[in-house]
């Protein structure tokens, strides 16, 4: 098994041996997940550096066992990847109004997922708690601000996990709003 020694692989695999698997579970299912990934090629332009797959490998299998816990931490990750991996104040996430006329019918499961959390800020706090908790998201309680690593982004654009038209939308407007207000806490 190698995880090259990247510090973001290295600690994203502790996070996965803390949360869903036993070490003996996990190096099969490293393997397993290694395997899959290493069977395709990556389209031109898209993590081809050895070493990146293995990050890819964790990634993926972070996401699985996200999506099975919470689908609402799921579908925030994926939103968010849409963001960038700059720091988004909290209270931003908390003022999102999914006006359903604007940004369409939030019909999928993983739409749903994200209207339950921009709906209920419990559920919001809940998902950021479980992207911090996988070391998916780094949270800021001082600043009340949390980011997305730049790799992890891109995996999750790479899949195409967020890249839904009505999010894409939704994600714009968040961004204007933060810019018509850069000091909005």
């Amino acid at each position: 098994m190698k995880l090259h020694r990247l510090p973001l692989a290295l600690e994203q695999a502790g996070a996965l041996l803390k949360s869903s698997f036993s070490l003996s579970e996990f190096i099969p299912a490293y393997q397993n997940h290694y395997t899959l990934l290493m069977g395709e090629v990556p389209p031109r332009g898209v993590l081809t550096y050895e070493k990146a797959r293995s990050v890819t490998t964790i990634f993926s299998m972070l996401y699985d066992a996200l999506k099975k816990r919470s689908p609402e931490a799921a579908a925030i990750l994926d939103f968010i990847a849409l963001l960038g991996p700059w720091n988004i104040p909290i209270s931003l996430m908390r003022q999102i109004n999914l006006d359903r006329t604007v940004f369409g019918d939030f019909s999928d499961e993983a739409s749903r997922a994200l209207a339950r959390a921009f709906e209920d800020q419990v559920v919001l706090s809940l998902a950021l708690g479980e992207l911090t908790k996988i070391c998916l998201v780094k949270l800021d309680r001082v600043s009340e601000v949390f980011s997305l690593h730049r790799a992890v982004g891109m995996w999750c654009l790479e899949q195409g996990v967020g890249l839904r038209q009505s999010w894409i939308l939704l994600a714009a407007d968040v961004v204007a709003t933060a810019a018509s207000d850069p000091l909005r806490k």
